[in-house]
């Protein structure tokens, strides 16, 4: 069914027409809801909302980016992938609770004569690309860069001040910063331009963590870091 079946107001049709518009570039997820937003069938139902449905909207062809339950039923089996509605709805509710699924907007299709409740939901991504981040685990592995007693220690072993090693520390700690959260803001900034040319976002990541990793700031203090443990 297109979207020309269903009743379009202004605030519905800019939902619809421009929903990958509205939406960020990237969202960061932790390592357990990466792999049940990758689990079975919902990559699929994830990669389905992602390519979008071509559509027709007087007379204009269209890449349709929410997508209702039906549709993506129909593109699942299109993909070989066998499952039944009732089933589409779990994984879609799961997919919701993950926060990388949305209900965009409810539409009430235009049939004549007929009476009662016909309206369909459309759901959409909530982010363009989904990317795992730095778990709580190894965020807490740096915990010990805060810790009084670590800081003494360090002085102890490396006989520099107090202010010294807290000026290794913090530099540091700017590691705990995650790169992908700077890669997130520098796609938000560049948006337009970024769509213009097809390098691929992947390639592009793999560039920002080399940057990273050679941040030359962040290589001193790891240095002097070194130093300080005698290693």
């Amino acid at each position: 069914m297109s979207i020309a079946d269903y009743i379009l107001e202004d605030v519905s049709r800019d939902q619809v027409l421009t929903y990958r518009e509205q939406i960020p570039h990237l969202l960061v997820l932790n390592v357990d809801d990466f792999k049940a937003m990758r689990k079975g069938v919902r990559k699929f139902i994830i990669q389905i909302l992602g390519e979008g449905l071509r559509d027709n909207l007087e007379g204009n062809d269209l890449q349709r980016y929410v997508l209702t339950a039906d549709e993506i039923l129909e593109a699942l089996s299109e993909k070989d992938e066998t499952i039944k509605l009732p089933s589409l709805y779990y994984h879609l509710q799961e997919l919701e609770k993950l926060g990388v699924v949305n209900r965009v907007i409810e539409l009430k299709k235009m049939e004549e004569g007929r009476t009662g409740r016909s309206y369909k939901t459309f759901y959409g991504r909530s982010a363009k690309i989904f990317m795992i981040g730095n778990s709580i685990k190894e965020k807490e592995e740096l915990e010990i860069l805060k810790n009084d007693q670590f800081h003494r220690f360090l002085q102890d072993i490396s006989g520099k001040t107090g202010d010294e090693v807290d000026s290794v520390m913090d530099k540091l700690l700017r590691i705990e910063h995650n790169p992908i959260d700077d890669l997130a803001a520098w796609l938000d900034k560049y948006a337009d331009k970024v769509s213009e040319y097809d390098f691929g976002i992947a390639q592009l990541l793999i560039l920002m963590g080399f940057l990273r990793i050679q941040d030359k700031e962040l290589v001193d203090g790891i240095a002097e870091f070194r130093g300080m443990l005698d290693l």
